[in-house]
């Protein structure tokens, strides 16, 4: 593997994570802003039985959305801090066997996260069914 090739895939690998974070990041605004509005405004004050019963499992649902969205988007700290301790891993073990050449350094999410974002996104859409629901009872 070249150097060019070498520094083309991890520029690819940057950009890729790059754009999910962003997404994560609007998609965690964007929740955050509409259970504030939902809250702000006491929608459902009139609301009883099954319409009563969405809108509060929109706002738990919202609520739960943002906790976990918050949790998934510390795994972009936690990439950059494990990269940062491989790539120094693979220095000093260098410096030591006196080998040279560029090896790829990687890191998986743990499964704690990719859960996170999972559920993040199962809430966020049951929150919309759920204010859906609310909005076509009331």
């Amino acid at each position: 593997m070249t150097t060019e090739e070498f520094r083309q895939i991890c520029d690819l690998a940057n950009d890729r994570n790059e754009k999910k974070q962003a997404w994560l990041r609007q998609l965690l605004v964007i929740a955050s802003a509409a259970l504030t509005a939902l809250v702000a405004f006491r929608s459902g004050d009139h609301s009883v039985g099954m319409s009563l019963w969405s809108l509060r499992i929109g706002w738990v649902a919202l609520g739960l959305g943002i906790l976990l969205g918050a949790f998934s988007l510390h795994g972009e700290v936690w990439i950059a801090h494990e990269l940062t301790r491989r790539v120094l891993e693979q220095a000093k073990s260098r410096s030591v066997t006196g080998a040279t050449g560029i090896s790829p350094v990687g890191a998986n999410l743990p499964a704690r996260y990719r859960a996170a974002e999972g559920g993040f996104c199962g809430c966020l859409i049951l929150a919309v069914l759920a204010l859906v629901t609310h909005a076509v009872l009331s």
